[in-house]
């Protein structure tokens, strides 16, 4: 197999399946620097089936733990050297959880990122990332405060905090979707 092949590219995608129980021979070897040479090649990334194999392969670890996609994480940005590369990895991950909403995937990701800044070279990705973090699932509700509809400033905390349920409703009046659903919001209001 030679760099820039379908079988260059499924090897280097491989590489995250490796393990401390892999043979070592020289057929590893050569298999192992194929698998680097194609990783670190931006061309790589303009594959179509780059992300279809990161996605696979993802999945595959993403499913069992955070400890796991960190390590996941780590084998990927510790075998590409090229800044090229790196931001391409990057920004191929993200486009796969963000664009396919995969939040479980998207939160390990954004977490290794926060903790890995300085491996996260692509800017627009980190970015993304630090204002994705703010309101993914599980994070901290940030502050929120406006006018009731008699005038008076009233916060998201304070407002949960006086009542037992809170129903915070974020819609736009040329959304559709949103607006079907403000008659079951009204029916919840009732009860």
């Amino acid at each position: 197999a030679y760099p820039g092949t379908y079988t260059a590219d499924v090897l280097a995608a491989s590489l995250l399946f490796d393990s401390i129980t892999t043979e070592v021979s020289p057929a590893y070897f050569k298999s192992r620097m194929l698998k680097v040479k194609t990783l670190n090649d931006p061309g790589f990334y303009n594959t179509t089936h780059a992300a279809d194999l990161l996605s696979i392969y993802s999945i595959c670890f993403l499913d069992t733990s955070v400890a796991t996609g960190f390590a996941f994480y780590d084998t990927i940005f510790e075998t590409i050297t090229s800044a090229d590369a790196r931001s391409r990895m990057h920004t191929l991950l993200f486009q796969l959880y963000y664009y396919k909403q995969r939040e479980k995937e998207l939160g390990i990701y954004a977490d290794w990122a926060n903790a890995h800044t300085g491996l996260v070279t692509n800017e627009y990705v980190k970015r993304q990332l630090a204002a994705l973090a703010k309101v993914m699932p599980g994070k901290k509700v940030p502050e929120l405060s406006n006018e009731d509809i008699e005038g008076n400033t009233i916060s998201l905390t304070t407002t949960a905090l006086a009542n037992s349920k809170t129903i915070l409703a974020i819609w736009s009046p040329n959304c559709e979707h949103c607006a079907e659903e403000i008659p079951a919001l009204k029916r919840i209001w009732k009860k």
